[in-house]
């Protein structure tokens, strides 16, 4: 029988759900067996009650761990159970090890890679709405105490978000989000649900290792924080919120900033943007941080490779104002010139 506290999470997951998936829709969700995607696949057939919509379950094998095969075997059998023609399954599996050597990159980064791009392929076949993935309040947690130890910008701080925008690297469509439903729910409660409903799972022996970093901040970090305050997580996730507000707000200045401040123009097929050194000064030191980076998103698409030291390098040279100063911020050179800043891609040859 359910309790009342599973009720209530049910119904704060609802709520999520029906706001962003609408009827006659087809959404992903990312599949490996384990408990966050068992609980999310049981609230999204909650929400097929109300709502028709298709679900396409995902698995990408990492042939990392030898008993990996099987975890497909066990989702195509659990889905089968359920008697769903609504419900399909579809997986694959890649060399992560391998990929991750030959581009030098860790098998996180491997695994994420290859996870979304295979999520990619399967939403231009199946006109995906959402990506769905079970990333839950533990994960959000995890990942705002990395990014604090690795050093970070409010963004940072501000953790997961509900709902974004993916990588244009993985060619997933721009009308296809990344949602995430569980990220006010802890692992704790995703447990104690499973068990009420007597959903099978799967258990992940890798997530036991503390090789990689974020299950060392899972294992060892977490539980001695949990010790202090158990109720951490939850904390955490409400405090989210507030940032998350603020960083919109800051996002939302430095937008229109840029939108009424910069001129952006081509020569032989190199983009530049340019704008008046006194109008960038005049903003918050917060706000021009925000603007140097959505400048150099403009030019090359993303801001991973930049940090806060690099940033504030940049407002530096502006604020000096000295002529013909310049200063390279990763894949692009700040360049400030009788009052007038110019930003372009660096050259291979640079």
């Amino acid at each position: 029988m359910e309790t009342q506290e599973t009720k209530k999470r049910t119904q704060n997951i609802q709520r999520i759900l029906k706001k962003h998936i609408i009827a006659n829709s087809t959404i992903l969700l990312g599949t490996s067996g384990g408990p966050d995607s068992q609980f999310l696949l049981k609230q999204l057939i909650i929400h097929q009650q109300l709502t028709k919509f298709k679900i396409i379950c995902a698995h990408l094998d990492h042939k990392i761990r030898e008993e990996g095969k099987d975890d497909a075997k066990f989702l195509n059998l659990y889905i089968k159970s359920l008697k769903s023609n609504t419900i399909q399954f579809i997986n694959t599996s890649k060399d992560i090890k391998k990929i991750a050597e030959d581009e030098k990159i860790s098998t996180e980064e491997a695994g994420r890679n290859e996870r979304y791009k295979f999520f990619g392929q399967i939403c231009k076949e199946k006109n995906i709405n959402f990506i769905l993935t079970g990333h839950h309040a533990d994960d959000n947690a995890e990942t705002i105490l990395f990014n604090l130890i690795r050093g970070t910008s409010l963004k940072g701080l501000s953790g997961m978000q509900e709902i974004q925008s993916l990588d244009p690297k993985f060619n997933i469509p721009t009308s296809t989000k990344l949602l995430r439903p569980l990220l006010k729910t802890t692992k704790k409660e995703i447990l104690e649900d499973l068990v009420t409903w007597k959903i099978p799972y799967l258990i992940d022996k890798t997530n036991a290792s503390n090789d990689y970093t974020r299950n060392l901040i899972r294992n060892k970090i977490i539980p001695k924080i949990n010790k202090i305050n158990p109720s951490f997580s939850k904390t955490l996730a409400k405090n989210t919120t507030t940032i998350n507000e603020t960083f919109d707000y800051i996002k939302t200045i430095a937008q229109e900033w840029v939108e009424n401040n910069t001129t952006t123009s081509k020569n032989n097929n190199e983009s530049k943007i340019t704008f008046k050194a006194q109008h960038f000064l005049q903003q918050h030191i917060i706000i021009q941080k925000e603007i140097t980076k959505l400048i150099y998103k403009q030019l090359i698409g993303n801001t991973k490779d930049i940090s806060q030291e690099n940033i504030s390098e940049v407002i530096m040279i502006i604020k000096n104002n000295i002529g013909n100063k310049e200063k390279k911020l990763c894949q692009t050179t700040f360049k400030i010139n009788h009052n007038i800043v110019t930003c372009k891609q660096n050259t291979k040859s640079q």
